[in-house]
C-alpha cells in the first residue's frame, strides 16, 4: 500500500510540475498555491482535470476549493483512490 500511495505522489508532482512549470524538486508538503506565481483559477482548473484523468476519478466542487496546497491535493486524491475500490 505504502508503495501505491508513493507512486501517486510522484504522478501528483508530475502534474503540478508540468501545470506549473516548476522542478518537480520545488513540490513538496508545505508547498501551496503562493509557492508559484502562475498558480492561478485557470491553472488550478488545468491541474484538476489532469488529476481526474489520470486517476480516474472526478473530484467534487468543494475539494476543488479546497486544493490549495500540495498536502491537501495529496490527501483529497488519496482518499478518492480509496473510496473507488
Amino acid at each position: 500500500m505504502l508503495n501505491i500511495l508513493n507512486m501517486n505522489e510522484n504522478r501528483i508532482k508530475q502534474i503540478m510540475s508540468k501545470v506549473y512549470e516548476v522542478s518537480i524538486n520545488k513540490i513538496n508538503e508545505s508547498t501551496s498555491q503562493d509557492d508559484f506565481y502562475n498558480w492561478d483559477s485557470l491553472h488550478h482548473i488545468e491541474m484538476i482535470i489532469m488529476l481526474e484523468n489520470e486517476f480516474n476519478i472526478k473530484i467534487s466542487d468543494e475539494d476543488i476549493v479546497n486544493m490549495t496546497k500540495y498536502i491537501l491535493i495529496k490527501n483529497i486524491i488519496n482518499d478518492k483512490i480509496q473510496n473507488k475500490n
